[in-house]
């Protein structure tokens, strides 16, 4: 939630570029201007609770973290 208590979201389509690893080619934009570059993210998934609820993704900046 934001700071006025609005939930926020992100529609995003997610690639995996590493399955082993658990890495992810995250593009936040729609399907026809994915050819632009510097519109991705690579993003980890760190960890991922027994019930797959809950997961903690990072990125290798090591700037954020969810």
């Amino acid at each position: 939630m934001n700071e006025n208590g609005k939930v926020d979201e992100a529609i995003a389509e997610a690639i995996i570029v590493d399955a082993e690893h658990a890495k992810l080619e995250i593009r936040f934009l729609p399907e026809g201007l994915h050819g632009i570059p510097f519109t991705k993210d690579d993003y980890w998934v760190l960890k991922i609770d027994p019930d797959y609820q809950t997961a903690l993704v990072g990125e290798p900046n090591k700037e954020y973290l969810w």
